[in-house]
Formats: structure tokens, sequence, C-alpha cells
């Protein structure tokens, strides 16, 4: 297989990037909720509802370096136990411009309130990926 090195050494260079952001807590919000399978509708509803609002909060602190603002919701159903933690199922979520944030937003929190989630879920993180915030970084 022939690999172009400058595709390759470009692809590292985007790897070790955005590695080093996640590192320094950058370009990102993340919050965990507990929540197992057995958990009712009615709790399930409102930490739905909780996760909607945390999202709303987190998108009004970010920034729209030269337009960019594109998004990223990830959602994923976690097993927690101590300091172990196994994922066992996830979604994504696009935003492609900030004006589709609340839709898309409500289509996660949907998510949450009604996945059949694995029976060793503990808990539920969810992610705001700021490709605004990951740009300003690197201008900065």
């Amino acid at each position: 297989m022939n690999v172009n090195p400058l595709t390759w050494w470009q692809s590292y260079k985007n790897r070790r990037w955005l590695t080093s952001l996640a590192k320094a807590g950058k370009g990102y919000a993340v919050r965990v909720w507990p929540l197992t399978a057995t958990s009712p509708t009615p709790d399930r509803q409102r930490l739905a509802d909780q996760l909607q609002q945390w999202l709303q909060q987190q998108l009004s602190a970010t920034a729209t370096p030269y337009g960019v603002s594109t998004y990223l919701v990830g959602v994923g159903f976690v097993q927690q136990v101590g300091a172990s933690r196994t994922p066992l199922q996830k979604e994504s979520f696009s935003i492609p411009q900030r004006v589709d944030a609340p839709v898309i937003f409500e289509q996660a929190a949907d998510y949450v309130a009604t996945a059949t989630l694995p029976d060793a879920t503990s808990h539920v993180e969810v992610y705001l990926l700021s490709f605004g915030d990951m740009l300003k970084q690197q201008t900065s």
C-alpha cells in the first residue's frame, strides 16, 4: 500500500494537535450523569431536559472565529465501576451551523430519554465539541 508521506505527515500532525487540545481540556465540554437501564421514564425525561439546558449553556460560551460554527454532540452510555470506565453504546449528532443547534440538542435529549440502554449502563456522558474553539486554540 502506497502512502503519500505528505498526507501521512499532515494526518499525524492533526492527530497530535487534537490530542494535545483534548489533554488541555480545550475545544470541548463534557458532563456525566448517573443513568441506569432501570431508570424510570420520568427520571430519564428530567435528565434529558437537564442535558438540553446544559448543552445550550455550553453553546453560549463557544467561539466562532472566522465564522466557524460547527459542532458535534456525543452521547455515550457507559459502565463506571470505581476508576474503570467501559463504553457500551454511543451516538453522535453533527451541527453544521450554530442556528441548527437547538434542533440537534433536542434530538440528543430525545435519544437519552428513549434509547434502549445496555443492561450494564451506570452513566451517560455528553460531549459538545466546538470546531470554532479548536480553531481559536490553533490560531492563538
